[in-house]
């Protein structure tokens, strides 16, 4: 399968993020601004709330690519939700995240860590622990990474492996009761259904596509975000 890359921009690179992430936290210590909800607070609640159905408070949820941690900090204020797990390479994102968390007096049901998605399943598992996430959040993270400079195949693949062994608790696709249980749930401004469809069909299988804005232009239909559901699928044999 071939795949047409969006193209590299600065939003790839980890000095952006990195820059973003020092000035909200300097924001932060002088005005109490946690920053901005990547995707806004329609999408982030859209998340939140079929989380919240779906899911016991004690399930354990881990957002991939965090930043300031709202989605999470808005799980354990609003709905009670108690084993939470951010995951960021910024280490002035899981900084400002965890300020975040302890101000809304929440932080002790928050960890975070700053790790980097395209390392090996063992480094990230290393860094998080052996647990089976029951939930991988990811809110633009994905679109991040794709617009890395020299994105390829092998990016991808690895991102995909680490999500993986986030849903199971291993690093070798392991924990086979738990795979049909763990939900994945992307949301994305950068590529359609179809298109994410195709860049997971190997390893995850759609279950569900939450309901995101309409627009219209030239007479045509579409969305400016894609918030999608995903299981493992199930072993071949």
């Amino acid at each position: 399968m071939s795949i047409d890359e969006l193209g590299s921009c600065e939003l790839g690179t980890k000095e952006y993020w990195k820059s973003v992430y020092k000035k909200e936290l300097d924001n932060f210590k002088e005005f109490g601004d946690e920053g901005e909800v990547w995707f806004g607070e329609q999408n982030e609640r859209r998340i939140v709330k079929w989380i919240a159905e779906n899911f016991a408070t004690s399930d354990p949820v881990v957002d991939i690519g965090c930043g300031n941690g709202h989605l999470l900090v808005r799980l354990a204020v609003e709905h009670g939700f108690s084993c939470l797990m951010g995951l960021d390479y910024a280490e002035e994102a899981v900084v400002l995240a965890r300020s975040f968390a302890s101000a809304e007096n929440v932080g002790v049901h928050i960890k975070y860590r700053v790790c980097d998605l395209l390392s090996s399943p063992y480094d990230i598992l290393k860094k998080v622990g052996t647990k089976a996430y029951s939930v991988v959040v990811d809110k633009g993270t994905y679109d991040a990474i794709c617009l890395m400079p020299h994105m390829n195949q092998d990016k991808r693949s690895s991102y995909i492996k680490a999500v993986n062994a986030l849903m199971t608790g291993s690093s070798n696709n392991g924990n086979e009761a738990h795979r049909g249980q763990a939900r994945f749930a992307i949301t994305s401004c950068n590529w359609t259904r179809d298109e994410l469809l195709d860049h997971f069909a190997n390893e995850f299988e759609l279950i569900e596509e939450l309901p995101t804005p309409t627009m219209s232009f030239g007479g045509k239909k579409g969305k400016t975000v894609t918030s999608l559901i995903f299981k493992i699928k199930s072993a071949q044999t």
